[in-house]
């Protein structure tokens, strides 16, 4: 009660307001609705399936591939293990609501979750429905530091917290596997009262034997980006390409999709796949402008990008990676 009473006094301060990440969420609200009054995001029944593509899971051998469910969500197969990336599965609210359906299902996604991998609490990436849906299905949650609390107090039991640069390593099946928490340039907060709550945020590399895998969350471009690449020189980048518009309110919080392109080439990653667009309108752009935009990039900027490789995975569509 204590810590409410404390933030709401924050919230209600002009320093703790105006020129803050809570504030330009508010005024990006405004901006999205009135967008919305004028061109339509959302997609129809039919116009939604062009979108998704539903793939036999039972199909999956022993190789590694990540299956794009929508937003941020990922699940990544990697010799058997089942990773699950910011699991979000439904509406986040009554404005934001998925323009487009998951790729997969909760009950289509595989019977055992070894990992739950969390950037960050923000609701689009850690959604309370989704994650209670997956509990009793999901063998160890991987999250920042400061996270591991939420998680307790509804059940969960394996729960590991971790902060920038620190890494765990388990053996399951035969096939080694590393998670390394890395940095972000973004903020936390589930609510407009705790988005100074002392929880962290970031970037995940995910690294076996022959294959490292960076999963970017949230972020602004950064040297971080570029530190990444010469320590860890992933092979995978999957990367946030929205929202894009309004810039002058965007850049302050998101990648735009150029510069998403611009700190794939500072991680030295190999396969670019793009996440954070498509599902939830967080902007003022149409639904399939930030791929457009990322089309029209690689073909202008070719001459960097020699054994590049640009994967624009469709709802559900798996990537094979190796």
């Amino acid at each position: 009660m204590k810590k409410r009473i404390i933030s709401l006094v924050r919230l209600l301060t002009l320093s703790s307001l105006f020129g803050s990440h809570r504030f330009d969420s508010f005024r990006t609200f405004l901006h999205t609705k009135i967008a919305t009054l004028k061109k339509p995001y959302f997609l129809s029944d039919n116009d939604q399936e062009d979108w998704i593509v539903r793939d036999d899971l039972d199909t999956y051998g022993n190789s590694a591939r990540v299956i794009w469910i929508g937003h941020s969500t990922f699940l990544i197969q990697i010799a058997g293990i089942n990773i699950l990336t910011d699991p979000v599965f439904f509406d986040i609210s009554f404005f934001y609501r998925r323009a487009v359906k998951p790729g997969l299902r909760i009950d289509e996604l595989p019977e055992k979750i070894h990992f739950i991998i969390l950037s960050h609490d923000h609701i689009d990436h850690m959604c309370a429905k989704s994650l209670l849906k997956l509990r009793d299905r999901t063998s160890i949650v991987l999250v920042p530091n400061g996270l591991k609390k939420w998680f307790r107090r509804r059940g969960f039991n394996n729960v590991g917290e971790m902060g920038w640069g620190e890494s765990v390593s388990f053996h399951i099946s035969g096939n080694n596997i590393i998670f390394t928490f890395l940095p972000a340039n973004h903020w936390s907060g589930r609510g407009i009262l705790d988005a100074y709550e002392n929880v962290l945020y970031g970037s995940w590399l995910l690294s076996t034997d022959d294959l490292k895998i960076y999963f970017a969350g949230d972020s602004i471009k950064g040297e971080h980006f570029r530190e990444i690449g010469e320590t860890y020189s992933p092979d995978v980048a999957l990367l946030p390409i929205a929202p894009n518009e309004p810039n002058y309110l965007m850049r302050r919080t998101h990648l735009s999709t150029e510069e998403a392109c611009e700190m794939f080439l500072a991680l030295k990653a190999k396969i670019l796949i793009p996440m954070h667009w498509g599902t939830f309108r967080f902007g003022t752009e149409h639904f399939d402008e930030p791929v457009k935009r990322i089309v029209i990039w690689w073909d202008r900027n070719k001459s960097k990008l020699e054994n590049k490789i640009l994967k624009i995975a469709k709802f559900g569509e798996p990537v094979e990676l190796k």
